[in-house]
């Protein structure tokens, strides 16, 4: 059980068994067994409060690690990505540059085999 909430139940616990000693020893015994008689309803509810706390924490901590590890791994999924990306946008970038320097030397080359450009041709 958490540190904290043992710390807290032995605090109620001991007020409470004050508690009783102080009504036991100035009630009439009917009032003094009531008092007893809730007392330890209250330590039963007490008892079952810090068992389902107590399975609560170890659901949440459960369910945390889970979320962590998945964090972790959609993390790396998207740096992978990322990096493939990037390596993509450099290869777009050289094919890019590469069609553009064969473009101009298909057109310098079309421009050479037809003796020059076409106002040339229509202007002599």
């Amino acid at each position: 059980m958490n540190k904290e909430l043992n710390e807290v139940s032995a605090k109620f616990s001991n007020e409470l068994e004050g508690f009783i000693h102080f009504a036991v020893g100035h009630l009439n015994a009917a009032d003094a067994k009531k008092c007893v008689s809730k007392a330890n309803s209250i330590k039963i509810l007490r008892d079952g409060s810090l068992k389902l706390t107590d399975q609560l924490l170890a659901k949440y901590k459960k369910e945390c690690e889970s979320l962590c590890r998945l964090a972790h791994s959609q993390n790396e999924k998207h740096q992978e990505l990322q990096k493939q990306y990037e390596i993509l946008a450099r290869q777009h970038s050289q094919l890019e540059g590469e069609a553009l320097r064969l473009s101009a030397r298909v057109a310098d080359e079309s421009s050479k085999n037809t003796g020059g450009s076409l106002c040339r041709f229509f202007c002599e």
